[in-house]
Parts: structure tokens; C-alpha cells; sequence
């Protein structure tokens, strides 16, 4: 089983009830497996859109410097930090920004499928839309 699958099964387990040190010791194993994980964001430019859209960095340093997200590792490292020195309405907000990516249908985490070979966006629409008046090259 792919870690994103054990990702899923522990976050489904987590729910309002949870105490916070538990909740704490989950988020921790749940955000590495996430921001570690290329099936999310294969980008690290969309993981910063991400902390910086749901305001996951520490509310008193404010948002996270720009070398931060060039290295993922580095990332988490601060972003167990703040999880490790913040409140019960912060695990929160972090629980609820996790959820919403791994279970959400946009961010499905399917096998990357080949690309066409010599061909492109534009060949297609001239395929479909009658373009035989055009060379391909």
C-alpha cells in the first residue's frame, strides 16, 4: 500500500474528538507524508500558494521566506515546528487544510499519464475541427 493510502486511512481517523497531544503526534506523520509527496503538488511554487492560502505558517513570524520552499525537506522541518509549538485552533486548520487536498476529487493522485509523442494541444483541435488544410511539420 502507497503511503498516500496510509495517509488517507490515518486522517479519516482524526476527527473534532481527538485530543490535542494526539492530534499533534498525528499531524506530524501526516504532514511529511503530505508535503513530501510529489502526487499532491509537484511543484514546491503550489505548496507555497498552499501554506499561504490556508495562512499555515506561525502567526507571529508571518509568512515563511521564499528559500524555505525551494527545499521540501526544510519545509517540513518548520512546518512540524509550528505545529509542535502551536494551539488546538491551529492543529485544526491544519487537519482541515490537509483534508481538504487529500480528499478532494480535484487532487485525486493518479498515475501521471504518458504524453503524446510528437504531437500537441494544437494538432488535436486541428484533427477534430477540420484542419487537414494544414501541414504538420
Amino acid at each position: 500500500m502507497k503511503l498516500e493510502a496510509h495517509l488517507e486511512i490515518a486522517l479519516s481517523r482524526i476527527t473534532r474528538r481527538t485530543q490535542e497531544d494526539e492530534l499533534r503526534f498525528s499531524l506530524f506523520g501526516c504532514a511529511v507524508v503530505f508535503f513530501l509527496s510529489k502526487d499532491y503538488f509537484p511543484n514546491n511554487k503550489e505548496i507555497e500558494f498552499f501554506i499561504n492560502g490556508f495562512h499555515l505558517y506561525p502567526d507571529d513570524k508571518g509568512p515563511y521566506k521564499k528559500y524555505i520552499y525551494a527545499s521540501r525537506t526544510l519545509l517540513v522541518a518548520r512546518v512540524i515546528r509550528d505545529i509542535y509549538t502551536t494551539d488546538r485552533k491551529k492543529l485544526d486548520r491544519y487537519l482541515n487544510a490537509i483534508k481538504a487536498v487529500v480528499f478532494s476529487d480535484s487532487y485525486a493522485h493518479t498515475e501521471t499519464q504518458e504524453k503524446k509523442s510528437k504531437e500537441n494541444y494544437f494538432d488535436d483541435l486541428f484533427e477534430q475541427f477540420g484542419g487537414s488544410d494544414f501541414e504538420k511539420k
